[in-house]
């Protein structure tokens, strides 16, 4: 299993900080969680930065037993 970290919009729309979940890749991980959550999370999720056990990641890295995926929302302010 490998645990999902949320921040920012996605934590307040997924209302929870993570989620464990089995993916074989990110973009499972990613496909899964927009099926949970829905359009909302979708629309973030495409505009994310993906990191695993704390390195930029491509969806097509393999996870493993005990990855930590953290998705990163972009930042706004000024």
């Amino acid at each position: 299993m490998a645990l999902l970290r949320f921040f920012g919009p996605l934590r307040e729309l997924t209302r929870t900080s993570h989620l464990e979940i089995e993916a074989q890749h990110v973009d499972d991980a990613i496909a899964t969680v927009v099926n949970l959550f829905g359009e909302d999370v979708a629309k973030i999720m495409t505009r994310s930065r993906v990191w695993v056990n704390g390195e930029p990641s491509e969806g097509t890295r393999r996870l493993g037993p005990g990855d930590e995926v953290a998705i990163l929302p972009p930042v706004s302010g000024g």
